[in-house]
């Protein structure tokens, strides 16, 4: 197609670097800033003990009692900052996923469609795209990093939109997805259970990890190499 060897220029020089720094500040900025939470918890335990221990009691009050509620205090604070925690990581999904299909869609609206098409709603779409570059010779599905993409396009609309029909793609053929990372070491037998996706965006019902984001990073840059490539060819 014309104008590759430009397009190849930009997806090195502005598409791929952002979606890095896009990662990098999750992986070195945003998560490492919530610090140890376990020992966050400690604190918050030794801080709720002393408050309880101050209270006024009388004798027939339950000595262990501030140690009790103490604990459930920071159980209660650990808990919501993992919760905090997964939340982040989700949301990167449907972060990384538009912004790639954004970057896409401007190749598509500024090299693909007419220019008196570029502001049609119904053209803005990554289907009419695929459709127009099958017919000079170049498949998006056929790229290496398509099945990943896609993927992650699933994932990012179920954080999104919680139960749908992404959510059954997702629990249908990416079912690790759903389970806690705190289960992960525990062999439970596969009891029969329809999984229910309520809040992903609360950090509950679906749980991304750092390693699943990093395929997902991976999949998203090399796409363009790649696309490039298939320009050049076409």
């Amino acid at each position: 197609m014309h104008n590759h060897q430009f397009w190849a220029r930009h997806f090195q020089q502005a598409f791929i670097p952002h979606l890095r720094r896009l990662h990098q500040t999750l992986e070195e900025r945003l998560l490492p800033s919530l610090g140890d939470l376990a020992a966050e918890a400690d604190r918050v335990q030794e801080v709720a003990f002393d408050r309880f221990n101050q209270m006024p009691a009388d004798e027939d009050c339950d000595p262990a009692w501030p140690a009790e509620m103490a604990h459930e205090e920071a159980l209660e604070h650990y808990l919501g900052m993992c919760a905090v925690r997964q939340t982040l990581l989700n949301a990167f999904a449907p972060i990384l996923y538009h912004t790639w299909e954004q970057q896409l869609l401007a190749f598509h609206r500024r090299e693909v469609l007419h220019p008196t098409e570029e502001h049609e709603p119904k053209l803005l779409s990554i289907n009419v795209l695929k459709e127009r570059l099958s017919l000079k010779g170049v498949e998006l599905k056929a790229l290496p990093s398509w099945a990943i993409i896609d993927e992650l396009k699933h994932v990012a609309n179920t954080v999104k939109h919680a139960d749908g029909t992404s959510a059954e793609i997702v629990k249908t053929q990416y079912p690790a997805l759903l389970k806690p990372p705190a289960l992960e070491k525990f062999d439970f037998p596969n009891l029969y259970y329809r999984p229910r996706i309520y809040s992903p965006l609360s950090g509950d019902d679906i749980f991304l990890r750092e390693t699943d984001l990093r395929r997902y990073v991976e999949a998203a840059v090399t796409f363009w190499p790649d696309f490039a490539n298939a320009l050049a060819d076409a």
